[in-house]
């Protein structure tokens, strides 16, 4: 079988080389850039990063996977004396991977270092961005197999099954000269690889709450070896080390600790409040209304976790609302300013959230630049704690408030035409905080436009057996009820 093809060079008078091996890797690694990418852009981070930081990583993944090799050579070159100490005294054999000799443990640690001194560099999130390359990582590995297809390597035991590969003589391992059929070992890594990729992209999709920065990667980091492990034990030139076969050593270890600190960072890790450049990283894309709504929330989501100690979801900033309405009916009550100044200070003191108290009070305004002394004030508080409990800056807290505000007041609109969007809007809010009045209020309307008068009844009542003073669910009972009789 060829495993290349050569492209004549007159300067040189000689032709040059190109391997399968090599176009099927480059194939891998532009794969798993546009994967990366798309991750990116659906996660709304910069698509562009990933073109931006590709030489490094490819480049350092060749160097670690090289020096991988190095460290661990095969049964094959040993028997040949080419071992460690020969790469050390023979540096350009150490640089001609031409001649073959790339480990993907080695790949894998190189691209993660490079990645890792690109992003402290950008300041960004090196947790969130190795999410991003995981599944791609995957898919490149899977593609990548296949070149050792075209080399006519990496084949396990001798076998009769079906799916058998025939390997020629020149590159049967001494003491298999007479066996011409194996197992496809680079198949079988090449699907596991594959499997896990739509494993890695199903789980960051499904568990989008509950899943913390860096767990897809460390997800990679079980699965991966899970396969390789299993998958060494028909290998049949598994590097060894002092007769231990450091590859499946390595992957075991691996797996092992990766299970452990998973386990550890949901269960026992104190949740740290996101820096400031996490959160200016993630939140950005927000002041962009092309992206949808579920987009945003995936990357709130994204950022926070399940902790409700940090930043809520966009939903959830609204379902607060009913706590402003009840801080502005004391404030009206006031009497004089020290009176509303403490009760501000008792405000951000007893909130639940006070992140949502200054959406509320933004949502309720329209703006806070329009609205009153009082409401400026208890904005520019709650948006200062929020500023410090959450470190974030105080122009990213109210690009999210005005956001949020943006897409309620835009559901609102729906209701008045009665959009069968809104009414799924506000359940959708309702099934967070089923005490939120007001989303009662406005689910009621847009159902009474639908003409669907008791359903709209029912919205009216949970209005008001939640807030008994909400003047618009009881108008909005009684016109139900008179609709209703008419009809």
């Amino acid at each position: 079988m060829p495993d290349g093809f050569d492209i004549p060079l007159p300067f040189l008078n000689q032709p040059f080389h190109i391997y399968f091996y090599g176009i099927i890797i480059m194939l891998g690694v532009i794969a798993a850039a546009l994967m990366a990418r798309l991750e990116a852009k659906r996660r709304g981070l910069d698509p562009e990063l990933v073109l931006d930081m590709l030489f490094w990583l490819v480049l350092a993944g060749i160097v670690g996977a090289r020096i991988w090799h190095i460290l661990t050579p095969p049964p094959s070159m040993v028997e040949q004396g080419i071992t460690t100490m020969y790469y050390l005294t023979h540096p350009l054999d150490m640089l001609n991977i031409r001649a073959g000799g790339l480990g993907i443990p080695g790949a894998v640690i190189g691209g993660a270092l490079a990645m890792w001194f690109y992003l402290r560099k950008k300041k960004m999130s090196f947790a969130i961005w190795v999410d991003v390359a995981a599944p791609g990582l995957a898919l490149a590995q899977a593609i990548g197999r296949w070149g050792n297809y075209f080399n006519q390597e990496l084949y396990g035991a001798p076998t009769n099954l079906p799916w058998k590969i025939y390997i020629d003589p020149l590159h049967r391992l001494p003491g298999f000269e007479n066996y011409s059929y194996y197992h496809p070992l680079f198949l079988y890594e090449s699907l596991w690889n594959l499997a896990s990729m739509f494993f890695l992209l199903w789980l960051g999709r499904r568990f989008t709450e509950r899943l913390k920065a860096g767990d897809i990667f460390l997800t990679y980091l079980i699965a991966y070896p899970i396969g390789r492990f299993c998958l060494d034990f028909l290998r049949l030139d598994a590097s060894q080390l002092g007769g231990i076969n450091a590859n499946q050593t390595f992957v075991a270890i691996v797996a092992v600790v990766t299970v452990g600190l998973l386990i550890w960072r949901h269960r026992f890790a104190k949740v740290a409040a996101p820096s400031v450049p996490l959160v200016e990283e993630a939140v950005s894309p927000l002041a962009d209304f092309s992206i949808s709504k579920e987009d945003k929330m995936a990357f709130l989501r994204r950022l926070i976790g399940e902790k409700k100690q940090q930043l809520p979801p966009m939903l959830k900033e609204q379902s607060y609302r009913i706590y402003f309405d009840f801080i502005r009916k004391k404030m009206d009550k006031a009497t004089n300013d020290a009176v509303r100044e403490d009760i501000v200070g008792k405000a951000m003191a007893g909130a639940r959230d006070p992140f949502a108290i200054a959406s509320a009070i933004a949502n309720a305004t329209v703006s806070a630049k329009t609205s009153g002394a009082w409401e400026k004030a208890l904005f520019d508080r709650a948006l200062q704690w929020v500023v410090t409990r959450y470190h974030l800056s105080k122009n990213v807290a109210v690009r999210i408030i005005e956001q949020c505000n943006t897409e309620y007041m835009h559901a609102q609109r729906m209701a008045m035409s009665g959009s069968d969007d809104a009414i799924r809007y506000f359940t959708e809010i309702l099934e967070i905080d089923p005490e939120f009045d007001n989303a009662w209020l406005d689910k009621g309307n847009t159902l009474y436009l639908l003409k669907k008068y008791n359903d709209a009844m029912e919205c009216y009542n949970m209005a008001l057996k939640v807030n008994p003073d909400n003047k618009g669910a009881q108008e909005g009972k009684e016109k139900a009820l008179r609709s209703h009789s008419a009809g």
